[in-house]
């Protein structure tokens, strides 16, 4: 194991020196084997009633696209997820479980894909073997922040 050091930084860069520390360790899951829950670009419709949702699992899942909209196409490990939206990791699981049910009675008779792809990997919180890892593509992230700033939003 390396030599642990503390370092002081700013706040607002924390979730980027772990994310940097995971590449540098090659656990950003960029190696890592991909779920079966492919990223698929919504439509802008779709991400209106993503946005407008009044179910907690959704707004949940909105502000996980919140986190991933200034770094598309990078990976981010689920554990940096839930310390950056101030909830535990297990409780974040759930939420994650209300979006998939929500995406499931929206669309019943389609088989449709989050809008984050998940890839799973080498944890990056070394209490835990592995872990999931979150990422939007830069579609994803434009629409996002178009439609996050619609006027009445």
């Amino acid at each position: 194991m390396s030599e642990l050091v503390s370092v002081l930084v700013p706040a607002q860069y924390v979730t980027d020196v772990y994310a940097l520390i995971a590449r540098l360790e090659g656990k950003t899951g960029e190696t890592a084997e991909t779920s079966e829950t492919q990223g698929a670009d919504w439509p802008d419709d779709d991400l209106r009633a993503l946005r407008d949702s009044p179910a907690p699992s959704v707004k949940c899942m909105a502000s996980i696209l919140d986190l991933l909209v200034d770094r598309p196409d990078t990976p981010t490990a689920f554990s940096i997820i839930a310390k950056d939206l101030g909830i535990a990791r297990k409780d974040l699981q759930g939420q994650v479980g209300g979006f998939s049910r929500w995406v499931g009675k929206r669309w019943p008779d389609e088989e449709i894909s989050w809008p984050i792809e998940v890839q799973y990997g080498e944890a990056v919180d070394r209490s835990i073997a592995s872990e999931a890892f979150y990422s939007i593509s830069r579609s994803t992230a434009a629409s996002w922040k178009r439609i996050r700033t619609e006027v009445g939003n």
